[in-house]
């Protein structure tokens, strides 16, 4: 379906907005109820997921963790992967993109080079020593096999990692599964997931000692300092008196308070000359570095980022995805800087619902498509490579004008978990598929 009728908007199609909007009242509905205030946002967050949330002990800094510490990134609303690792030497990418099209590399404004046919789009430039380093993969025409364009099914089912398997299939998420079926990397981490936002994400549900934080530096009880101590023995000594999921989350939640408070991440200092973006995200990923070289225990961090769905003036040499992709990309670089050598105990994974439709539409951007680009970093990733099923972009070869899926996320994400997750039984993490080893990461 040609969405073009859809214009007008600087925030996505109709679907896309009511989705945001639904999420952003459901996180303002958690913290009404919450037991903590004004600015200690993240505590908040977690109370309403107290049932998940099982009270176990802190334990200290260690050693080097056993399995890499996963950071997922999804990219919500459907992000353009033609335009970010384009395909500059097909032969039907000009005429078929139009104004859309990336120039190739050499020319003003045009794709730096990554393997003589894909390029990368020039504002995601700070992504390119890692690829050179050989600690990026992407991986083009991968996605979902579920035929859907909806935004809302799509994510749903990604998250759920049941495609072609119906919505009402979904009740856990593929990483919460994981987490759920496996010991802690660090015996008694308190924090094994966070989600640094304030929805605590479906693919994180099922995962214990998980909680959604959207700014961890602001963990806290709120109120004044002189009664701080007072209030939170008061409360512990409260819920200490009385069993039940609500107890165990917020003696959780106390918990976490004492042991993120203990990480300095205002005054985080980055390392290798590492520069985040000035922004929320940037900061996501900042304190994502904090929390890994504090080595607590955690095994997951989930950062969303939305506002991809690009149907209006989406861009090439400026625009709304010329800065998004470059905050995304800076975000990628100043982590793989940052974190240096600990990068080979570290995975990164961005993905998104679905990609964009290969023609531009009638407002200068691109509707609902089928498969887009992931991006994988580590020091454990085999990079430096655009791993592909190419068949071009031939009109024949497209699926409703859409670069079909060729790659299925759930091979990717199943090997990312065997290999470098130590999960035993990661095709059992998505339901009724049969995974391929796509051979993406060194075991």
């Amino acid at each position: 379906m040609n969405e073009s009728s859809i214009h007008g908007r600087s925030d996505g199609c109709d679907e896309y907005v009511d989705v945001e909007r639904r999420a952003a009242l459901h996180a303002l509905r958690r913290g009404a109820a919450a037991m903590v205030g004004r600015r200690r946002r993240g505590a908040a967050a977690l109370a309403s997921s107290a049932a998940a949330l099982p009270r176990v002990a802190f334990a200290g800094g260690g050693g080097a963790p056993a399995r890499d510490v996963l950071v997922f990134c999804f990219l919500r609303g459907g992000m353009d992967g033609l335009s970010l690792c384009p395909p500059y030497a097909d032969p039907d990418y000009v005429s078929m993109r139009g104004p859309l099209a990336v120039p190739p590399p050499g020319a003003l404004g045009g794709a730096l080079d990554l393997d003589g046919t894909f390029g990368l789009h020039p504002a995601a430039a700070a992504l390119l020593p890692a690829y050179q380093a050989g600690d990026v993969a992407f991986v083009q025409g991968a996605g979902s096999t579920d035929p859907t364009r909806s935004h809302f099914d799509a994510m749903k089912l990604i998250e759920g990692g049941v495609p072609n398997q119906g919505a009402s299939a979904v009740e856990t998420g593929w990483l919460g599964r994981h987490v759920a079926a496996m010991p802690p990397a660090q015996p008694g981490a308190l924090l094994r997931a966070a989600a640094l936002d304030d929805v605590f994400p479906l693919t994180l549900a099922g995962a214990p000692q998980s909680l959604a934080i959207p700014k961890l530096a602001e963990f806290d009880l709120d109120g004044y300092g002189s009664t701080r101590a007072l209030r939170q023995s008061r409360l512990r000594t409260m819920y200490e008196a009385i069993d039940g999921p609500l107890a165990a989350g917020a003696l959780s939640t106390l918990d976490n308070i004492d042991a993120l408070s203990s990480i300095d991440f205002d005054g985080y200092a980055p390392s290798g000359g590492a520069v985040y973006p000035d922004s929320t995200l940037g900061e996501a990923f900042r304190n994502t570095a904090a929390l890994i070289k504090a080595d607590r225990g955690v095994e997951v961090v989930e950062i969303d980022k939305g506002g991809w769905d690009h149907h209006d003036n989406q861009g090439v040499g400026a625009g709304r995805f010329f800065d998004m992709i470059g905050e995304l990309c800076q975000s990628l670089g100043a982590l793989h800087a940052d974190l240096g050598s600990l990068m080979g105990s570290v995975t990164v994974a961005c993905m998104t619902e679905f990609g964009r439709r290969v023609d531009a539409n009638g407002s200068a951007g691109t509707d609902h498509g089928r498969a887009s680009c992931m991006v994988l970093m580590g020091g454990n990733v085999v990079g430096g490579r655009v791993v592909r099923d190419w068949i071009g972009l031939g009109p024949a070869a497209l699926d409703d004008l859409a670069v079909p899926v060729r790659i299925d996320y759930r091979d990717v994400l199943a090997e990312l978990l065997t290999d470098r997750m130590g999960d035993p039984a990661a095709a059992s993490r998505f339901p009724n598929h049969a995974p391929t080893d796509l051979g993406l990461f060194d075991g």
